[in-house]
């Protein structure tokens, strides 16, 4: 199970995490997350990569790839929402999938492990957010 975006998880959160996660592949194209669709799994990537891409009106749009240790699903799940893109699989893909109603389980019964889980997912969005920012810029300057 890779660490990579949830950095402040113990050994212990991260045992937690394996012994209630299932491990899953996907091959190129395949649909992981449906835009749109209601949050029901949070993902870790083991391996390979996938796109994230929302529907513009005239197709779709890449947002971004993720590669092994990105953590997607998590914006649904924090914002109770249904998912604002889609995740597809650029390639075959190894995961960790681990069910939100699972995961709320897990936050009930130990607190302290939700409190790093969430610190986990907000620097990783923080990071994100940081990263577009910056992409926004470079865009804003180069079309003046």
């Amino acid at each position: 199970m890779s660490r990579g975006a949830l950095e402040y998880l113990s050994a212990s959160d991260w045992n937690l995490i394996a012994s209630k996660s299932q491990k899953l592949s996907f091959e190129k194209e395949q649909i992981l997350i449906r835009e749109g669709s209601a949050a029901k799994t949070i993902y870790l990537i083991r391996s390979g990569k996938v796109r994230v891409e929302r529907n513009n009106g005239a197709g779709r749009a890449l947002l971004v790839i993720l590669g092994a240790g990105a953590i997607f699903g998590e914006m649904a799940f924090i914002e109770d929402a249904l998912a604002s893109a889609s995740v597809v699989a650029d390639g075959k893909v190894d995961v960790d999938a681990i069910e939100v109603a699972e995961l709320k389980q897990m936050f009930e019964a130990f607190p302290h492990f939700g409190a790093r889980f969430y610190r986990s997912v907000a620097v990783t969005l923080s990071q994100r957010l940081r990263e577009t920012s910056g992409l926004l810029a470079k865009a804003k300057n180069s079309s003046k």
